[in-house]
């Protein structure tokens, strides 16, 4: 049996870059889904997620801020302090914090999605697993840590994949 295991650096990288010409690079360079320290920066993307949750403006300066500062500190570790506050202000800044992760998540992926319908790391990653499982006939396992369903759209590919129940999934 073999187990893949990803996170989120997989799919800052779900496309090769030196693959791609400078007007693609630029397109994915900009969509790509960022990873934790990234989540907060000021930029256009984000902007246009970030309009939606206006209660999470203080929250995100905050981190930034904080992040500049710190360049050894992680989002993590800034968010791991917040969450100790109780007090109903920052209650609400870490709920829109969640849907507006999961908004930016889905909009960048939906974003990636169209330089990846000529496949992506994860399209190749597969392919060549699925290789390896019918010369060696083991199973292939994957576990990953990502918010986003690249890898899962990529295991999809060719294959019927039917969840039924979350334990069907897991």
């Amino acid at each position: 049996m073999l187990l893949v295991v990803t996170g989120a650096g997989a799919s800052n990288g779900c496309i090769d870059e030196d693959n791609l010409d400078p007007a693609d690079r630029l397109d994915f360079q900009l969509s790509r889904i960022p990873i934790a320290n990234g989540l907060f920066a000021l930029n256009n993307k984000n902007r246009d997620v970030g309009v939606n949750y206006p209660e999470l403006r203080g929250l995100a300066a905050e981190i930034r801020t904080a992040l500049l500062r710190d360049p050894d500190r992680t989002v993590e570790d800034k968010l791991a302090a917040v969450v100790q506050r109780s007090d109903d202000e920052t209650i609400r800044q870490l709920v829109a914090m969640r849907f507006y992760l999961r908004d930016l998540v889905s909009s960048r992926q939906m974003e990636c999605a169209d330089l990846l319908s000529q496949g992506g790391t994860y399209d190749a990653l597969v392919a060549r697993l699925r290789r390896w499982r019918s010369e060696s006939s083991e199973p292939v396992l994957y576990a990953t840590f990502n918010y986003d369903t690249l890898l899962d759209t990529a295991i999809g590919v060719g294959e019927r994949l039917t969840f039924d129940s979350l334990l069907d999934y897991v």
